[in-house]
């Protein structure tokens, strides 16, 4: 999920960038992707450390 972000970020930071509007909008889009980056990075630091609670759980559960 994160590595088809970069791409798509800069296909559209350029995108703007190209039509000739202001620094701004421009500014506000990479913003917008380098916070959507680190935000799934935390996410899925959240489901693997879920997931490893999980197994453990499992194997737990099977050694019973």
């Amino acid at each position: 999920m994160r590595w088809n972000m970069l791409p798509i970020s800069v296909l559209s930071v350029l995108g703007v960038w190209t039509d000739g509007q202001s620094v701004w909008p421009t500014l506000a889009l990479l913003v917008f992707f380098v916070v959507g980056y680190y935000t799934t990075g935390w996410e899925h630091r959240q489901y693997k450390a879920r997931k490893q609670d999980l197994e453990k759980l499992r194997r737990k559960l099977q050694a019973d």
